[in-house]
C-alpha cells in the first residue's frame, strides 16, 4: 500500500512535485498541500483501495508527518479489509 499511498500524495501535491522529487517520510503534510489537496487525496484513496475514509480535520492531517498519515490510511484499509 505504501508506494500507492505516496504516488497519491505526489499526484494532488501543491504545488506539484517536479523531477521526481522525493516526498519526505518526516515531513509535515502542509508540506504537499492545504485542504483542496487534502481532499482530492482521500478521494483518490478511497477510490483506490475502494474503502470510505472517516471524516478529517483537515488542519489536523496537515499538522500529520506523511509517515503518520500514510499509517492512518493503512489502518483504514486494513479494518476495511479484515474487519
Amino acid at each position: 500500500m505504501l508506494p500507492e499511498i505516496l504516488n497519491i500524495i505526489y499526484k494532488h501535491a501543491d504545488p506539484p512535485r517536479v523531477n521526481g522529487d522525493a516526498i519526505g517520510p518526516s515531513a509535515i503534510m502542509f508540506s504537499y498541500g492545504e485542504t483542496d489537496a487534502f481532499k482530492k487525496m482521500a478521494e483518490d484513496i478511497e477510490d483506490t483501495f475502494k474503502v470510505k475514509l472517516p471524516a478529517m480535520e483537515w488542519d489536523q492531517v496537515g499538522e500529520q508527518s506523511v509517515k503518520d498519515f500514510i499509517q492512518q490510511i493503512e489502518n483504514v484499509i486494513y479494518k476495511c479489509r479484515c474487519g
